[in-house]
């Protein structure tokens, strides 16, 4: 099982405040935190803090699937936000790709070269590759018992970056 923190918007979003949704999202109310958010997305529907509050909201509440597409959208849309790239490959790292969760993070430290969560989850996503390309030979090499592999823990960003490049 992949332990990871997800990015988390603390911030007031274009005058609309998403605390009520962190409140919810901290109780463990993820249905009423999704109806928040969609309500605050009818007021701004195009706002990509929003989205990616959503995003969070989806990944809690199990809809993983539709929390990946989200991100790739805000990916597309938003091409300067690093905290999507990291969210997504938290989610492929957890699903065992690898090599897609690293080509993401790589992608946000182009993005935002400084970023330490994305450096620890890019190192995080490396030791794991690392490890499982030595396992792959000790296997090849019958003289070696194999050994289960641990999970790989990535934290997710739970806020956006703040202006000036700050990281919360």
């Amino acid at each position: 099982m992949l332990w990871g923190t997800l990015v988390h918007t603390a911030v007031a979003v274009d005058m609309i405040d998403t605390s009520i949704v962190q409140k919810s999202l901290q109780s463990g109310n993820t249905s009423t935190a999704l109806q928040q958010v969609d309500a605050l997305l009818e007021v701004r529907p195009d706002s990509p803090e929003l989205l990616f509050v959503k995003a969070r909201v989806l990944v809690a509440s199990g809809a993983e699937d539709a929390a990946i597409g989200l991100y790739e959208q805000l990916i597309v849309d938003h091409p300067g936000m690093p905290e999507p790239y990291n969210n997504l490959s938290v989610l492929y790292a957890a699903r065992g790709d690898t090599a897609r969760a690293a080509e993401l993070l790589q992608r946000a430290l182009e993005i935002h070269p400084v970023y330490s969560t994305i450096y620890r989850n890019l190192s995080q996503v490396y030791a794991d590759r690392a490890i499982a390309a030595y396992r792959k030979a000790l296997r090849s090499d019958s003289s070696e018992p194999a050994t289960p592999r641990a999970p790989l823990e990535l934290s997710p960003i739970r806020s956006l970056t703040h202006p000036g490049g700050r990281n919360p």
